[in-house]
């Protein structure tokens, strides 16, 4: 995270920022977004299917290599802090607080 930051601060045009609150909020233009950066032709992808098939629970429905995630998350903004084991969410907040935060400001002002 702190190479994507640094890549922004002297290249905005170099990242794309997406965070979970956006793809959350707006799907459909998020995914268009990425599909834009990546320079990907948008008429060759199945937004729609692609959303389907890969939402929180499609993905837990269908099995997972991830379902440790299943086990204690529950896909929900704003919900982390609530669902981690205090210990993961004092590291988290120790060691990577201050980048989240820089980028999650980046990430609400292209909400």
């Amino acid at each position: 995270m702190e190479e994507a930051l640094s890549r922004y601060e002297n290249e905005p045009s170099s990242v794309s920022w997406l965070c979970y609150e956006m793809l959350h909020t707006d799907p459909h233009a998020s995914l268009k977004s990425i599909i834009r950066f990546l320079e990907l032709d948008e008429n060759c992808i199945d937004i729609n299917k692609a959303i389907k098939n890969n939402s929180f629970e499609a993905r837990k429905k269908a099995g997972s290599e991830m379902e440790w995630v299943f086990a204690t998350r529950k896909g929900k903004v704003g919900s982390g802090s609530k669902e981690l084991l205090d210990n993961t969410q004092v590291v988290i907040d120790k060691k990577a607080n201050t980048l989240y935060k820089r980028a999650y400001s980046l990430c609400l002002k292209n909400l």
